[in-house]
């Protein structure tokens, strides 16, 4: 796992439980701080740019594999 994938990873991670005060927020009902929107806007944002970057790089990674394999030459 390179460096990008791991600080990736924990951002990840580290996104996620922005996801908690929604529930909560369901389950009470009681209204949640006006800057949370912004947070989880920007929380959404990031997970989805994570996950862009990660489907290219497996994109990558089949299109590189792709044409080497047994009884194929590389170029």
């Amino acid at each position: 796992m390179s460096r990008v994938e791991w600080v990736e990873s924990v951002v990840m991670l580290l996104c996620i439980p922005l996801l908690w005060p929604v529930v909560k927020w369901m389950r009470s009902g009681t209204p949640l701080p006006a800057y949370y929107g912004v947070v989880l806007v920007a929380g959404a944002l990031v997970l989805i740019a994570i996950t862009v970057r990660r489907v290219q790089r497996l994109r990558n990674a089949f299109r590189d594999q792709r044409g080497q394999g047994p009884g194929r030459f590389p170029f």
